[in-house]
């Protein structure tokens, strides 16, 4: 993003922000994927939902962007946005990051490795076994489905 969102940022910009990150991934998809999913640094999502579109007051930039992004147009359900606290600040120069994704297990994938025992070791009236198992990391199949920005800090 060109510049920091605060809280005099218009709502517009805000939209137009979270318009290019959406579109970035849907034409990097070839039009295939539209995301249905933003997750953004707390201190972005704190500026959604306390942010009121206008002086009226009557929704905040979050229900807004849910509603008014080409993610609602094509996808057909509300957009989700979620908070996500690994995001804040870890872009670059300390930016805080906003990512674009499907999560649908075709795009995105926690393979789950289960967790393993050791034989049972008898100790007097206790029963002694150790569980042990992997970390793995986030797979994606398709990383042409998942965009991200910089949002410089304030």
């Amino acid at each position: 993003a060109p510049a920091a969102w605060t809280a005099s940022t218009d709502p517009d910009v805000i939209t137009q922000y979270v318009n290019l990150l959406l579109s970035d991934a849907w034409v990097r998809s070839g039009y295939a994927v539209c995301p249905g999913k933003i997750g953004m640094a707390p201190e972005l999502f704190i500026l959604c939902v306390t942010k009121k579109v206008s002086s009226a007051g009557n929704i905040s930039v979050l229900e807004y962007l849910k509603i008014n992004t080409i993610a609602f147009q094509e996808n057909g359900e509300p957009l989700e946005i979620v908070s996500m606290k690994w995001a804040s600040g870890r872009g670059t120069g300390g930016a805080n990051l906003m990512f674009a994704y499907t999560q649908e297990e075709k795009y995105l994938r926690f393979p789950m490795v289960p967790l393993l025992n050791t034989p049972l070791e008898y100790r007097g009236l206790f029963q002694l076994t150790n569980y042990y198992g992997r970390l793995v990391q986030v797979d994606t199949p398709y990383i042409n489905t998942i965009s991200y920005m910089d949002v410089p800090a304030s």
